[in-house]
């Protein structure tokens, strides 16, 4: 028994564990960090593998200095992490691991999301209405446009995205019933929407259907489809959105088809 070996093997799977606790529901999805939950989706192989590397250096005494070999665990740690920002769309647990791609998913819509209180900033100081039917109808054609590109179905497409849209304007509507009802600070402040916001949405809409071309989840059997739901769903923390909006985005998500 090598002491040595197990406290290294521990501390190189330190990075994963937050995400594991959340994807297996024993932490709460929004006690997480989007990053460690990422980590734990895209970079898990890599991470065991190199643990169990490192536990057989030890206990075969091929490396046989404690203090070294621990300091070679945190530093093959923390390579999954850097891997992962270097690819992040493109999961290894998509193919290893299929139960967890409905949360690559959930992340990247939470991304795109998590914009909508910037939107709705702009607007409220800029004394905007919410419902901008032009706008809305030139975001979904581009982004039908662009599903084509990815090889998806462009009518299953556009319900997606006029899935989000219907979304986007619950979260921007939340904030304004905040703002109405509890009032809003002087320094109210948020990102342009002409030179950050909306390039922004336009780079996730893309990500997004990457991904989805990616997942393939059409080939997806019922009862995949119906087993993920909550796990979807409870991925989703963007604050404002309801359980109905979230149900309605991962029912248009898992009808997308490829072409």
């Amino acid at each position: 028994w090598n002491p040595s070996a197990w406290i290294a093997l521990v501390i190189s799977l330190l990075p994963v564990l937050p995400g594991f606790l959340s994807e297996t529901g024993v932490l709460p999805s929004d006690l997480v960090p989007d990053f460690l939950r990422q980590l734990y989706t895209y970079a898990w192989f890599i991470t065991f593998f190199l643990a169990f590397v490192i536990y057989w250096l030890l206990n075969s005494k091929i490396i046989r200095r404690p203090v070294i070999s621990l300091l070679a665990a945190l530093l093959l740690a923390f390579v999954p992490v850097q891997s992962t920002r270097a690819s992040r769309f493109i999961p290894p647990i998509a193919v290893l691991c299929p139960e967890s791609t409905v949360t690559v998913l959930a992340d990247l819509v939470n991304q795109r999301l998590s914009y909508m209180k910037d939107v709705a900033a702009y607007k409220w100081q800029h004394q905007l209405s919410i419902e901008n039917q032009a706008r809305e109808q030139v975001v979904i054609q581009s982004s039908v446009e662009q599903a084509s590109v990815y090889g998806l179905d462009t009518a299953s497409a556009r319900s997606f995205f006029e899935a989000q849209i219907i979304a986007a304007k619950e979260i921007q509507q939340y904030w304004f019933d905040q703002w109405t009802t509890q009032g809003v600070d002087e320094q109210l402040t948020f990102r342009d929407l002409d030179t950050e916001i909306r390039p922004a949405l336009l780079d996730m809409g893309d990500q997004i259907l990457l991904t989805i071309s990616e997942l393939r989840l059409w080939e997806r059997s019922p009862s995949y489809i119906v087993r993920n739901r909550r796990r979807f769903i409870n991925a989703l923390t963007t604050e404002g959105l309801g359980p109905r909006e979230k149900y309605s985005l991962y029912e248009a998500a898992t009808q997308m088809e490829g072409r």
